[in-house]
């Protein structure tokens, strides 16, 4: 009933779409396999950068990075806050946890 002239013409189609299906399916796998690649190097940037703020992390070194440009005065006023944070709970802290504290640290 089918004449080869209908046939063919759909299977080549099929070939065709399944290719088409094969690259899109492709280019989204690598998508989010770069959006990956970009949340943890983000999320590691990020991270690296809370492990230094708490060691030597001065109001006056806050001071020059602003006055220099390289932070925003919403950055300087988020970082002030969480700087003079960590300063009033490290001053509440019992006198047994600071001195075990200074003993790690020193």
């Amino acid at each position: 009933m089918w004449s080869d002239s209908i046939v063919e013409p759909l299977t080549t189609a099929s070939t065709e779409d399944a290719l088409y299906a094969g690259l899109l399916f492709g280019a989204i796998v690598g998508v989010v396999m770069l959006a990956v690649v970009i949340v943890l190097y983000v999320r590691r940037r990020f991270q690296s950068w809370d492990d230094r703020e708490g060691s030597d992390f001065t109001l006056e070194k806050l001071r020059q990075l602003r006055d220099q440009g390289e932070l925003t005065i919403a950055e300087y006023e988020a970082l002030r806050r969480r700087v003079l944070a960590t300063c009033k709970d490290y001053q509440s802290a019992p006198a047994e946890q600071t001195d075990n504290t200074r003993d790690r640290r020193g």
